[in-house]
């Protein structure tokens, strides 16, 4: 009953990339840093700090999931079949740079972007966060588990643009460098690798 009638659980969303540390004591983050919490009282004693206080941070989470997430994917996939060590060094390449531009302008056509916010600004500022290389993401890290990220990263936002007769075909190249990554790559790590990876490797999909 205290815990009901005395604290308050705003809805929040926090996003900056800290790497493992290197070094004991040492603690590295990107420049960048975002916190979004949902209206609530306390804003009064967090004026000027930074922070985002917005009527619903489900937009933000979803811009994040759909601009920044889902591209990360892409090039940890692409990283995996070239054997590139990180997604840093995937998008300096033009090609594959572009390639994030193009998924990140069809995503940004799923939802609405929410108020104060410019969807091309956030996706430009993102494609600058992953080629940070200071961060030091590994491809492999981040291929991980695509069975569990990928529903929320893109396969949602496939879903909304096909309900809005809208292009899919950016975000479809998506699925299908993921495809290619489980039917080649020999350290593919999801929970249900034992599955996807016979589907992957299929010469013939139509009966399944």
């Amino acid at each position: 009953d205290w815990i009901k009638n005395q604290v308050r659980f705003p809805n929040t969303m926090v996003d900056r990339i800290v790497p493992a540390a290197k070094e004991p004591g040492v603690l590295i983050t990107e420049p960048f840093i975002q916190w979004v919490i949902e209206k609530d009282p306390i804003e009064k004693y967090l004026d000027g700090v930074g922070i985002q206080f917005v009527d619903d941070v489900a937009g933000n989470e979803l811009m994040k999931l759909r601009l920044f997430n889902a591209v990360h994917s892409a090039l940890a996939y692409i990283g995996e079949l070239g054997n590139i060590e990180y997604v840093a060094q995937v998008i300096k390449n033009p090609r594959y740079e572009q390639m994030v531009k193009d998924m990140q302008e069809q995503a940004a056509a799923s939802f609405v972007v929410p108020v104060g916010e410019n969807a091309s600004d956030y996706s430009a500022a993102i494609r600058k966060r992953i080629a940070n290389p200071s961060l030091g993401h590994r491809s492999q890290q981040i291929a991980m588990d695509g069975s569990q990220k990928l529903p929320h990263r893109v396969f949602k936002t496939i879903n909304d643009l096909i309900a809005k007769g809208q292009p899919t075909n950016n975000l479809s190249l998506l699925l299908a460098i993921w495809v290619d990554y489980l039917s080649k790559s020999d350290r593919v790590n999801d929970p249900i690798a034992d599955k996807l990876i016979p589907l992957a490797r299929a010469k013939d999909v139509t009966g399944l």
